[in-house]
């Protein structure tokens, strides 16, 4: 049986009831990613270069997304793991 979908405005991140200032669930932490995500395409500057960011890409870096949910970067390594092993994420590593 098919459940269907739901829409949700990337602007729910700024609403008091999103999850600030404590650890994120895993998924919370996945919500998260969705909502973060390129919803277009744009060129970003990342210290001396610049980089293409893609529809459904992001840019940020382990440490960013640790310090954003309260976890160690190695966390964030295996739970990234993780979700490539199922197929819900491809990720690139960028050195700059």
């Amino acid at each position: 049986m098919n459940k269907g979908w739901i829409k949700l405005h990337r602007k729910m991140q700024d609403h008091w009831l999103y999850p600030t200032g404590r650890e994120f669930t895993e998924y919370e932490a996945w919500q998260d990613i969705i909502l973060s995500v390129n919803h277009k395409s744009k060129k970003v500057r990342v210290k001396n270069r610049i980089l293409t960011c893609g529809v459904g890409e992001s840019l940020r870096s382990m440490k960013t997304w640790a310090k954003r949910w309260n976890w160690s970067k190695s966390k964030v390594y295996r739970f990234f793991e993780l979700l490539e092993q199922d197929d819900m994420i491809e990720t690139q590593s960028e050195t700059v």
